[in-house]
């Protein structure tokens, strides 16, 4: 079954499963500090699959939020610029939040936007609104369609709708309201979209010898990078075609603001649990 984790070849099933993983990523990861209490162990491949294990105040192992750095919002041109207008911190889980905010590009200008940030008390957590901020993009997908070409995309969806269907750069902000209307509180990082594709291979995750696809994807508002496990690929994706779907949406700042006085002492790698058992009840599952 595809989940945020196997999009970027980390596949897992179970809670042991999941443990087993963080527990060996955290190893080798690179300790960040928060500066509130807690900190963040990242972990990253080459490929570009990144970890963000979380650490509470009193050292233990707390959770991970998978995040993929395809490397297309490092690039000057690309990346989303977002006008961020609320912070909001995850209730129970503190190195958990999000930002909310529109689309500052003229194609997509006030289209609403939410994302889920892996480092989020690193950085965001620490903006004043309202601003505007550049970030990089991660989509992770949920159900995923490929076609190999804007004509092609536009058959299936007149097929599948009966109509027109969507435009083939559409971003739709599925995590701030229902299907009647009605808005979600507080608002998820969750997108329908469609874009076309920039780049697209077939990657190797080495850290797991598992293999993904690494998208690079232009939709309304943007480019975003898109890790695609392969079950959910019924074709492989290829440049100059258009994909389709609903995505869970993670991003991180690219002009992060300077750290704050003392910070270099807030760095101390964490301790690490004894025993991956001790820390079973305090662990989220994803």
């Amino acid at each position: 079954m595809a989940s945020n984790f196997s999009n970027i070849g980390l596949p897992i099933s179970s809670r042991q499963e999941f443990q087993d993983l963080v527990t060996k990523a955290a190893s080798r990861s690179t300790p960040v500090p928060t500066f509130v209490g807690g900190a963040y162990l990242h972990f990253s491949t080459p490929e570009g699959a990144e970890l963000w294990v979380q650490v509470s105040p009193d050292k233990e192992l707390v959770g991970c939020n998978p995040h993929f750095a395809g490397g297309s919002g490092y690039l000057s041109d690309c990346g989303f610029a977002v006008d961020v207008t609320r912070i909001i911190s995850i209730d129970g889980s503190p190195l958990d939040g999000r930002l909310v905010g529109s689309i500052a590009s003229e194609e997509a200008s006030g289209c609403p936007i939410v994302f889920d940030v892996p480092d989020f008390r690193q950085y965001a957590a620490r903006l004043t609104l309202p601003t505007r901020v550049r970030c990089q993009i991660a989509a992770f997908p949920h159900e995923f369609t490929a076609l190999p070409s804007e004509d092609a995309f536009r058959a299936d969806q007149a097929a599948k709708l009966g109509g027109p269907g969507m435009a083939a750069e559409a971003f739709i902000p599925s995590g701030t309201f229902r299907p009647g209307g009605e808005s979600i509180e507080p608002p998820e990082a969750q997108a329908v979209l469609s874009g076309r594709i920039l780049a697209a291979e077939q990657r190797i995750n080495s850290f797991s010898g598992r293999p993904f696809y690494s998208l690079s994807v232009k939709t309304l508002g943007g480019v975003i990078d898109m890790p695609v496990d392969p079950h959910l690929v019924s074709s492989a994706p290829v440049v100059g075609g258009v994909v389709f779907g609903s995505f869970w949406l993670s991003g991180r700042l690219l002009e992060p603001l300077p750290p704050p006085p003392g910070a270099q002492s807030a760095a101390a790698p964490p301790a690490l649990p004894k025993t991956t058992q001790e820390k079973k009840s305090k662990w989220k599952f994803w």
